[in-house]
């Protein structure tokens, strides 16, 4: 098998391989992931359920936590991977690959959850951005490496701000970097200029992050 480590640079969407898919999905409780997914299988249940993590993924050694909406319909299982993962046969997840690896942020150095980690598919509510945040905190608190949260979107930022409210010694020392979401709904606006200066922000944020991470 190929190590992660030189595997990661090949393509985007990887996750349309099968062979990659069941790779991912067999080493879901490999030590550095297996705590974040022993969390999935305990608060899924037939009717509310959420995906795993993927293991090329950091996890407890993650330096950045990606926090996004919810997840997406490519995290299903059997129309998708059933995991979280930057490698999804997805448009979000492309760019997300892309803006990452513009940005010298390995796969490795990061960890990824969502406000709302139950599957919805749309936007959650108020009461359920508050669910989420039980979750969140146990997803921080397994990473003691944490150096930067990005939080992408508005229901994002709603919850990681009532986060650090409720929270103030996890996150004392981690810098908070509000962005847009990586998918092209994001873009979506009327405003001329609007849509370019959306897409250089997140590529400044995501430089943002990397500098944190090289101590700059």
């Amino acid at each position: 098998m190929i190590a992660l480590s030189q595997d990661r640079s090949m393509m985007a969407r990887r996750m349309r391989m099968k062979s990659f898919q069941k790779q991912q999905m067999d080493d879901r409780y490999l030590p550095h992931i297996e705590p974040f997914n022993r969390m999935v299988d305990e608060l899924s249940t037939v009717e509310e359920w959420m995906p795993y993590v993927a293991p090329l993924y950091g996890g407890i050694n993650a330096r950045v936590l990606a926090i996004f909406r919810d997840p997406g319909p490519k995290t299903q299982v059997g129309s998708g991977s059933g995991m979280l993962c930057v490698e999804n046969d997805d448009q979000s997840a492309e760019r997300h690959y892309n803006f990452l690896k513009n940005a010298g942020i390995e796969h490795d150095q990061l960890m990824v959850w969502n406000t709302y980690p139950w599957y919805i598919n749309r936007k959650p509510s108020s009461q359920e951005i508050d669910r989420g945040l039980g979750p969140l905190k146990q997803v921080v608190s397994l990473c003691p490496n944490l150096e930067v949260v990005m939080a992408h979107g508005g229901e994002a930022q709603v919850a990681w701000q009532r986060f650090r409210l409720r929270n103030p010694d996890l996150v004392r020392d981690i810098t908070t970097i509000e962005t847009y979401h990586t998918s092209r709904q994001a873009l979506q606006t009327n405003v001329p200029g609007e849509r370019e200066r959306r897409e250089r922000k997140l590529v400044d944020d995501f430089a943002r992050a990397s500098a944190r991470l090289r101590g700059e």
